[in-house]
């Protein structure tokens, strides 16, 4: 396989990648604006496109990246930022039907004002720190590839 072949198999884990970032920076700005404020309302709908953006990409993400014979160290943190974007909106899920299924088993009196807090915490501090590490290694990995292949003729 000759480089120019190397380079053009990573073109669609590159491009999810970086279309990842972009709706990953979107979705933490919107978590800066202030709660209760007109704008963050009107703003909600499109986080709730760009969330399913972002699983999608994930989804493509670790499709290719599963498909793909790569550095093992790469392959690892391109999965990583992938699943990411898929295991975001699981924890979502999983956190509304735990938190539903406990009103129906035992009443609303359940969680006493409170809510789930397990799947919660997945969803918006476990799966963006694991996002961050995924993206931060598959950047790093990907850049020592391509500067390896500038000063040795030879790709990793």
């Amino acid at each position: 396989m000759n480089p120019q072949e190397k380079k053009s198999r990573l073109t669609v884990p590159k491009t999810t990648l970086s279309i990842m970032i972009i709706i990953f920076c979107l979705i933490a700005a919107y978590f800066t604006i202030p709660a209760g404020t007109k704008d963050k309302d009107l703003l909600f709908p499109l986080v709730i496109i760009l969330a399913a953006a972002f699983l999608i990409s994930g989804a493509v993400q670790v499709i290719t990246v599963h498909r793909l014979r790569l550095n093992k160290t790469l392959k690892t943190f391109l999965l990583l930022s992938g699943y990411s974007g898929v295991a975001f909106l699981a924890s979502v899920v999983l956190h509304n039907l735990v938190y539903g299924f406990g009103i129906f088993l035992f009443g609303e009196g359940i969680w006493q004002g409170g809510d789930e807090p397990f799947f919660f915490l997945i969803a918006f501090v476990a799966v963006p720190l694991c996002f961050l590490v995924g993206s931060a290694g598959s950047i790093v990995m990907l850049l020592r590839r391509e500067g390896s292949g500038k000063r040795t003729g030879r790709n990793i």
